[in-house]
C-alpha cells in the first residue's frame, strides 16, 4: 500500500477540487485521485525516505534511451521546467508520485510512451514540512 503525507494530501485534494487554476489533463487528475485516495494519510515525519512525495528531487533513468536526469516535483505554482521543476500533475510528475526508488514506471507524453527508473529520492531539508 501506498503512503502519503497528510500535508501532500490535503493540498493535493484542494488543488483537484480548484483545478481551473492550472492546467492538467483528465487522465493525470484522475490517476492522481486514485492513488491518493488509496494510499495510507501518515505524518510526514513517517514517510521512508525512498518514497516520491512533494518537493522530492528525483534521479531517473529514462529506459528508452539510457538518458539519467534529475526533476524537483512540485505544486503546478512552482513549476518552471528550465529549473526542472515539474508539477505533480504533469505526466511524469503524477506517475511517479508515491513510488519508491528501484521502481519501474510507464508514463506518456504526446509524442510517446516512456518507461523511466526511479534511481535516488532526496529532499530540501529548508523545503521539508514538520
Amino acid at each position: 500500500m501506498m503512503t502519503i503525507p497528510i500535508n501532500d494530501f490535503v493540498k493535493i485534494t484542494q488543488l483537484i477540487t480548484n483545478k481551473s487554476k492550472f492546467s492538467a489533463s483528465p487522465g493525470n487528475v484522475r490517476m492522481l485521485k486514485r492513488k491518493i485516495s488509496s494510499a495510507r494519510k501518515v505524518i510526514s515525519a513517517k514517510i521512508p525516505t525512498n518514497i516520491v512525495i512533494m518537493n522530492s528531487i528525483i534521479d531517473l533513468k529514462c529506459e528508452n534511451n539510457n538518458i539519467n536526469f534529475s526533476v524537483k516535483l512540485v505544486f503546478p505554482e512552482d513549476e518552471n521546467i528550465k529549473e526542472k521543476r515539474i508539477s505533480i500533475f504533469s505526466s511524469l510528475g503524477t506517475a511517479i508520485y508515491l513510488h519508491e526508488i528501484g521502481d519501474t514506471v510507464k508514463y506518456s507524453t504526446w509524442k510517446k510512451e516512456n518507461t523511466i527508473k526511479i534511481l535516488k529520492v532526496s529532499f530540501n531539508k529548508q523545503l521539508m514540512p514538520n
